[in-house]
C-alpha cells in the first residue's frame, strides 16, 4: 500500500468516477485556512479550490487555487446582490457559493463546500475520500445532497416561519460541510434566480440557505438527500460539530474514535477575537441559535430522506 507521502497531491478524479470539486469557503486569510488547504492538497479523487469572498476587497492567498466570488458576481448571475449589513451575502445565502462554482468551474458532477473552520480530525483526507466514494454507488440511487443535521425541523426553528410560507415541510441542513450534485445545484440555482427576480418578500425574509436547500430538494420529489452520519456513520456529533463554542486549533478535546470532522475550530487570532460571553461564540456575523432539544430528537428519527 502506498504511503501518504507517495500519494499524488490534489489529483483529478478519474474518468470512471464522478468529477468532484472540493471548495473551501474563505472570507480572510488565517492559519486555520492554510492548515485545511494543506490537508486537502494531499487528497485524491477530486480537485481542490478556495472560494475567496472578495465582496469587501481583494483576498490575496498566494499558492492557493483561488476562485474569487463577491456580491457583485451574485448580482451578475441573477441572484440577490445585497442584504442588510447584519446579513452577509455568503452567510445568509450560503448556497450562493455553489452557483458561483457552476459558473466559474463548470464540468463537475459534484461540488463539496467546506468552511475554513472545519477540522479534519485525523489530519488527512481519507474520510472525505470515503464520502466521495459513497455518493454514487452502483445499484443505489446517486445522492444529490449530503450534509450534517439534515432532518425535518420543528415550527420553533428560527428559519421555519419563512420557509413554511413556501414549502409544505421544512427540512434543515447545517452548512459547514455540504455536498450537492450538479443537477441539484442547477435546480436550486434556477429557483434562487426566480426568487431574486420577484419583489422582495412582504412581511418576511428571503429563505436562509440552511432551510432553503434541504426543503427545496425534498419538496421537488426527485432528489436523493442524506444526513452525513448516514453516509459516514457517527462521523460528527452534536457536541463537537456545532455553531459554538469555538475550539482552538491544535487543542481538540478527547473524541470518540468515529469522529472525523469538528466545527468550529479557530486559529489563535480568531479565537482571541471570539466573544465567549456570547453563547454563540461567533467572532463576527449574525446570531444563529443552536438546535433545540426537540430538533435533536427529531434528528435521531430522520437520518435519510429519499424521494
Amino acid at each position: 500500500m502506498a504511503s501518504r507521502k507517495d500519494r499524488p497531491a490534489a489529483s483529478k478524479a478519474t474518468d470512471s468516477r464522478p468529477r468532484v470539486a472540493v471548495i473551501v469557503r474563505a472570507h480572510f486569510d488565517c492559519e486555520k485556512l492554510r492548515d485545511l488547504a494543506r490537508i486537502l492538497k494531499t487528497g485524491i479523487g477530486y480537485e481542490f479550490f478556495v472560494f475567496a469572498d472578495q465582496t469587501h476587497g481583494p483576498l490575496d492567498l498566494p499558492g492557493e487555487p483561488v476562485v474569487p466570488c463577491s456580491d457583485r458576481m451574485c448580482a451578475d448571475l441573477g441572484l440577490v446582490g445585497s442584504l442588510p449589513p447584519e446579513y452577509p451575502i455568503f452567510w445568509y445565502f450560503g448556497d450562493y457559493a455553489f452557483y458561483c462554482a457552476l459558473h466559474s468551474i463548470p464540468g463537475f458532477d459534484y461540488y463539496i463546500m467546506i468552511d475554513y473552520d472545519v477540522e479534519f480530525v485525523r489530519g488527512n483526507t481519507y474520510a472525505l475520500e470515503s464520502l466521495i466514494a459513497r455518493l454514487n454507488i452502483p445499484g443505489s440511487p446517486a445522492l444529490d445532497m449530503v450534509g450534517p443535521s439534515f432532518f425535518l425541523r420543528t415550527p420553533d426553528w428560527v428559519w421555519s416561519p419563512d420557509c413554511q410560507r413556501v414549502f409544505p415541510e421544512v427540512y434543515g441542513v447545517f452548512f459547514p460541510l455540504v455536498v450537492l450534485s450538479k443537477r441539484a445545484a442547477e435546480y436550486l440555482y434556477e429557483w434562487r434566480r426566480t426568487e431574486a427576480a420577484a419583489p422582495p418578500p412582504k412581511g418576511g425574509k428571503y429563505l436562509m440557505s440552511e432551510a432553503f436547500v434541504a426543503s427545496a430538494l425534498v419538496a421537488a420529489g426527485r432528489f436523493h438527500c442524506a444526513d452525513l452520519n448516514s453516509v459516514l456513520p457517527e462521523c460528527t456529533k452534536w457536541d463537537t460539530f456545532r455553531v459554538n463554542p469555538a475550539i482552538l486549533l491544535g487543542n481538540l478535546p478527547a473524541l470518540d474514535r468515529s469522529i472525523e470532522f469538528v466545527h468550529p475550530v479557530y486559529s489563535l487570532r480568531e479565537y482571541l477575537k471570539c466573544d465567549r460571553s456570547n453563547p454563540l461564540g461567533l467572532p463576527v456575523g449574525p446570531k444563529l441559535p443552536a438546535a433545540s432539544r426537540n430538533e435533536k430528537r427529531q434528528s435521531q428519527r430522520t437520518r435519510r430522506v429519499t424521494r
